[in-house]
């Protein structure tokens, strides 16, 4: 969510791997780069709606950062913002299929159908439909 540590929660191993393995560079001579890669940077009022699942057991992104990415979301978007902390999930737990992981794609598929329904209630009820 914040690869340049500005929401704090970050481990300190994090800044190293995204420059090994991920960008290529410290984000002190590719700050821009670092800047677009980075969620944060993109938080603004026409977001779309988010639903944010994340592991209390990252290792990689604490769930406090996940948090407080949401909480930013949700002061700057007008559209949903769902957060929901799955117990016992480690970073990519969604990777391998699973009963959570199963359980998850439900729960994705009722947030998108949710949108969509409130989509389509506007869309009839619309002047000159």
């Amino acid at each position: 969510y914040d690869l340049l540590g500005r929401l704090g929660h970050s481990p300190p191993e994090q800044e190293a791997f995204l420059t090994r393995i991920v960008i290529g560079v410290p984000p002190d001579r590719a700050r821009q780069t670092w800047e677009q890669g980075c969620p944060t940077s993109w938080l603004n009022p026409d977001a779309p709606p988010f639903f944010i699942l994340h592991g209390d057991i990252d290792t990689f992104v604490s769930a406090r950062q996940a948090e407080a990415f949401a909480d930013r979301l949700r002061a700057v978007s007008g559209q949903p913002v769902v957060y929901a902390e799955l117990p016992g999930a480690q970073h990519m737990w969604e990777a391998l299929p699973s009963v959570r992981t199963a359980a998850t794609v439900a729960a994705v598929d009722r947030f998108l159908s949710h949108l969509h329904r409130q989509y389509s209630n506007r869309s009839a009820s619309a002047p000159g439909r």
